[in-house]
């Protein structure tokens, strides 16, 4: 690739920190002018970010009622569809902190995992951060963090007629990456080809989100691969914005209540784990379910869970 050009997605939902989000993005990239925004905000009108008429040659963006917004996978989706050929592709939330020559580090631990994996997506919850006094504070931490199920999961809470479960990050005793079976869909990044291959489907909600987004990548030949030291930061809080199914705004929404697209999102989730044809959002044919079972101890197929998911395939650590 010679030009290593980013496209980075961002769905918001009436938060305070977009702006400064992708102001920290461009600011802190070893090279700001070959990244491309799509945005997606979900926000009253009066309260929209003003980008410039500059900024815009660059900014691919969206404004959204809050009323009308149908919830993140759907925001993403849509962020997803400005993406125009770029090499990269990187979804973020639209309340993240970044560290010095970010795209740089992105860029070259995705060329390294290619030693790997033939298309390895770079994921995992990232590193933390607060807003103290106007300013971001950072919690910087060393190793991998890798994504298991949680420990306080119930495992007769998954069956057929819900299959989303709870996840939760660990760090692991290592520098070098690991395989992932799960991901953080506020830190996806991955060669542009992602976006023709694995299309986000708007319509999930947010249960089960990143469950469907890993098995259908995995079984289209994708590898999730924890890196250590990814430099970005999440915000810890909810400071500064809303959620999709707070406040009175969703009263308006009619048959798109958050209560009535989760219920969606569910029975979507169990047709795609089921193998039903669901077009461009169905499962890929490189790998099975049965194939996923046997590597990280989630069995959509019997609805059981082996000690596997709670702990981890981190036997083979990648070197």
């Amino acid at each position: 690739m010679k030009s290593n050009t980013i496209f980075i997605s961002i769905a918001s939902y009436c938060d305070e920190q977009l702006a400064t989000t992708v102001q920290d993005a461009i600011s802190k990239a070893k090279y700001p002018d070959r990244l491309r925004f799509g945005i997606v905000e979900q926000r009253e009108a009066s309260k929209r970010v003003v980008f410039t008429k500059e900024q815009r040659n660059t900014i691919r963006y969206l404004g959204v009622d809050p009323v009308e917004s149908r919830g993140a996978c759907w925001a993403r989706a849509v962020a997803m569809s400005m993406y125009c050929g770029e090499d990269w592709f990187f979804q973020i939330d639209s309340h993240m902190w970044f560290e010095q020559d970010w795209d740089e580090w992105f860029i070259d631990e995705s060329i390294k995992c290619l030693k790997f994996s033939s298309k390895p997506i770079i994921s995992s919850y990232p590193m933390l951060y607060i807003i103290e006094n106007g300013q971001p504070k950072t919690f910087p931490e060393n190793g991998v963090k890798a994504q298991i199920i949680h420990k306080a999961f119930n495992r007769v809470d998954f069956n057929p007629s819900n299959y989303t479960l709870m996840f939760e990050g660990v760090y692991l005793n290592t520098l070098h990456p690991v395989f992932g079976f799960h991901l953080g869909c506020g830190c996806v990044f991955a060669s542009g080809k992602f976006v023709n291959e694995i299309p986000y489907d708007p319509q999930f909600y947010f249960e089960g989100e990143e469950q469907a987004l890993a098995l259908r990548a995995y079984t289209h030949g994708w590898d999730i691969l924890h890196v250590a030291n990814m430099p970005i930061y999440h915000l810890q809080n909810r400071q500064g914005r809303d959620s999709h199914w707070e406040g009175n705004v969703d009263e308006d929404r009619g048959d798109n209540r958050w209560m009535v697209l989760k219920m969606q999102a569910i029975k979507r989730l169990a047709q795609l784990v089921n193998g039903e044809d669901i077009g461009i959002y169905s499962l890929g044919t490189k790998r099975s379910v049965d194939d996923y079972a046997k590597f990280c101890g989630i069995d959509y197929t019997c609805a059981t869970l082996s000690e596997k998911a709670f702990r981890g395939p981190w036997m083979q650590v990648l070197e």
